[in-house]
């Protein structure tokens, strides 16, 4: 039997998709507006440091979250209540930040910011070699050795 593709169904299909993901949004924002998502209070600079010193490497917001919510991932399956999740630990590391506790850092041609220790970087704000990891030199090539502390 031969397969036929019914382009007008797929675009009937899409639509419907879209539209109803829109009414989902919707209902998920209304709900926000109401708290109906409550978040309980978590120490997220405490998170933050747990995580850097456990595994002893530079971090992204993302994967303090994973790490957080490991045990319960689906709590991050509402975008309306990660997004309040993110904005929370954003605010714990930029905090941090400017408490000297940690340090930011970017790399060149990436998208977001990597934190660290202060201990991890050189006088002249540059990430000390024995951090550099092999997953950083793979995914990043020679951006790595632009990094500069902030």
């Amino acid at each position: 039997m031969k397969k036929t593709t019914d382009t007008s169904k797929i675009n009937q299909l899409i639509s419907e998709r879209t539209r109803l993901r829109a009414a989902l949004d919707s209902v998920e924002r209304a709900l926000m507006d109401l708290n109906f998502f409550s978040i309980e209070y978590l120490d997220w600079k405490q998170k933050a440091m747990d995580f850097m010193e456990l595994s002893n490497v530079y971090i992204k917001s993302a994967e303090v979250l994973e790490w957080v919510f490991a045990a319960t991932p689906e709590r991050l399956g509402n975008k309306a209540l990660r997004r309040k999740y993110i904005t929370a630990l954003s605010v714990a590391l930029n905090s941090l930040n400017k408490e000297k506790i940690i340090k930011t850092f970017r790399i060149p041609s990436t998208q977001g910011h990597f934190y660290g220790l202060p201990g991890w970087f050189g006088r002249n704000g540059s990430l000390k070699k024995e951090f550099y990891s092999t997953t950083l030199r793979q995914r990043y090539g020679n951006a790595v050795l632009k990094i500069k502390a902030r």
